[in-house]
Formats: C-alpha cells, sequence, structure tokens
C-alpha cells in the first residue's frame, strides 16, 4: 500500500539571523508565508533560540500548513 504524503520542506538557518528579536520576527514571517500552503515546513533556528521562537509561532506540528521547529545541532 502506497500512502501519500505531502512535502516537506526543511530551512536550516546556518546560525543567522543574528539576534534572538530577528530570529523570532523571522519564525513569524515564515509562519505567515507558509500557513495556506499544503506543505509540511519546519524551520531550524540557532539552538539557543530554538525554544524562544518556537514559543513565538506556536510549536511545531507535523500537520501540512501548520509550522514545526527543528534544531541544528553546529
Amino acid at each position: 500500500m502506497v500512502t501519500s504524503r505531502p512535502p516537506l520542506v526543511v530551512g536550516n538557518w546556518k546560525m543567522n539571523p543574528d539576534s534572538l528579536r530577528a530570529a523570532t520576527e523571522l519564525g513569524l514571517a515564515v509562519r505567515a508565508a507558509t500557513a495556506e500552503i499544503a506543505t509540511r515546513v519546519v524551520i531550524c533556528p540557532p539552538s539557543i533560540w530554538v525554544e524562544a521562537v518556537a514559543a513565538a509561532v506556536g510549536g511545531s506540528s507535523k500537520e501540512p500548513g501548520r509550522l514545526g521547529i527543528g534544531a541544528q545541532t553546529m
């Protein structure tokens, strides 16, 4: 049986931007820009800001149209 999965797009921010405020604003902008598409979108902000960005954008989700949060290790 073949199951259909929505496309997945993940963006690793590579330690950018350089402030918590900018990271939070970018997370909110990505959430707004991707809210209506049928694709799973995951952002990976710098590890020092993962918790704050996740709280700002509403946590994490595996559902299409909801923004997921990931972590980068380096």
